[in-house]
């Protein structure tokens, strides 16, 4: 058992890495999982005790609780994350293009893993399964800088939350029918899924009429955390290893809130509902940040210690040019359906760089023994490889985007809601507006009822739970 010592000093010196690299996200605008691949794989390299070789040993140790907590943590924020209200009719078409560009990535991943690689049927549809969605992370990172359309910019996102959700679903129900002997038939997998779901349902319920009567309480969105991780480990023990279902809903119901019953346009009205949601995605933000910098890392150890040579190089760009192909006829046809301008179009075929769902799934089959040692290496070799392929592809397609007009529909001077990295609004970080001109017409008269001594007392009140 490692000294306790050296365990503090590894995880103190993993924060402070993920840390720096967000720094020099801010400063520089390098993505931040770029700095860390590379950090890794320099902390693998020092000579000097606990880091090194050592180091990637002292990791294994803790990867299965950080595989299952991150699993839960992203389908939680996926859930907390989905707004499908904000893309409007477009929701048919837009499916149409997810499922679409899905589909197609996936065949050929399947294609170059059975056929180039020569992994087993298993493999390959682990690996393609696992590599056919863009990531959300990324999605988000980008997408509200990029001055789109409110339609465009939600069906970014909604790809990337929908997708990653798919995956890991998809990834858990393989290794489960590879682990039963294929005896796992897809009928009893829906009632059980089904159950699960209700399950989780009936929670998220309950916990939204506890909140409301802890509005205020100090520490309540941790609370909502842990209920999250509660759900998740009793969905996993109980309801037939269904915790991904459970999160996910749990997170979808309980970030729901009802429509504005006047113009959505109104910013302080809309902030009444959205608020203690806001909140309590900016805490799970602190806490996926840890959870980020650490398997980001891990990928940089991994990157030297399953280097395979010359041939992962060219098989890594094989997988991003098919991460690019994949999407072209699903963005142009969808482009073309919704009247998309060409920025727009641009950044929908951009919008396939891999992040942290890819590694964490990869990283949760090999840890099985649905796939043999041999058939992990040669995954695990290529994982670092991808992930910085495809990152430096989507940064050169957006470049390419951005140099395309405006649309007419966009946001004038800039997002609406501050990204990652940025600036917080006037009224400090939890602030998501930006400065706009003062109102006029209806707005005003609004703005001019809500400005009464009683008002001012519920707005110095601290944000409360979840509606």
């Amino acid at each position: 058992m490692a000294d306790p010592s050296i365990s503090l000093l590894i995880g103190g010196t993993i924060l402070l890495v993920g840390f720096g690299a967000y720094l020099v996200f801010q400063r520089y605008h390098i993505p931040d999982f770029l700095v860390l691949i590379v950090l890794g794989a320099v902390l693998y390299e020092l000579p000097v005790a606990p880091f090194g070789p050592n180091l990637l040993s002292s990791l294994k140790l803790v990867l299965p609780l950080f595989l299952q907590l991150t699993i839960a943590f992203i389908l939680f924020e996926g859930g907390l994350s989905l707004k499908i209200r904000q893309v409007g009719r477009a929701i048919g078409p837009l499916m149409v293009h997810v499922v679409g560009a899905f589909l197609l990535t996936f065949f050929l991943i399947w294609l170059f893993a059975t056929r180039v690689l020569g992994l087993s049927e298993v493999a390959s549809l682990i690996l393609a399964v696992a590599m056919a969605n863009p990531s959300a992370s990324i999605a988000l990172s980008f997408a509200p800088r990029m001055r789109l359309s409110e339609r465009a910019e939600a069906g970014v996102i909604l790809e990337g939350v929908i997708t990653n959700v798919f995956a890991v679903m998809g990834i858990l129900y393989i290794l489960q029918w590879a682990g039963a002997g294929s005896q796992l038939s897809l009928l009893a997998y829906g009632l059980q899924t089904a159950l699960a779901a209700a399950v989780a349902v009936g929670v998220a319920l309950g916990w939204r009429a506890v909140s409301r009567r802890l509005r205020g309480k100090e520490f309540l969105f941790i609370a909502s955390l842990a209920v999250a991780v509660i759900v998740y480990a009793i969905a996993q023990l109980f309801l037939f290893q269904n915790g991904a279902v459970a999160v996910f809903l749990f997170g979808l119901v309980l970030g729901y809130h009802r429509p504005a019953t006047i113009s959505e346009h109104i910013d302080e009205f809309v902030g009444e509902f959205t608020r203690p949601v806001e909140h309590l995605r900016s805490f799970q933000s602190e806490v996926t940040f840890a959870l980020r910098t650490f398997f980001f890392l891990y990928l940089g150890l991994l990157l030297l210690s399953e280097w395979g040579g010359v041939s992962t190089i060219g098989f890594g760009a094989l997988l991003t040019v098919a991460f690019v192909v994949g999407r072209v006829p699903t963005s142009l046809g969808i482009g073309a359906a919704l009247h998309f301008p060409k920025r727009e179009r641009r950044v929908l075929l951009a919008s396939m760089g891999r992040g942290l769902t890819d590694v964490i799934l990869i990283l949760l089959a090999t840890q099985t023994a649905v796939i043999p040692d041999a058939e992990a290496s040669v995954m695990l070799s290529l994982l670092p490889t991808a992930v910085l392929f495809s990152a430096f592809v989507c940064a050169g397609l957006l470049v390419w985007a951005g140099r395309a007009p405006v649309s007419s529909d966009a946001p004038a001077a800039g997002p609406t809601r501050v990204p990652r990295g940025a600036a917080p609004g006037p009224n400090g970080a939890g602030d998501l507006r930006v400065d706009r001109p003062p109102p006029a017409g209806p707005q005003a008269a609004y703005q001019a009822t809500r400005s009464s001594p009683e008002l001012a007392s519920r707005k110095a009140r601290p944000p409360g739970p979840i509606p």
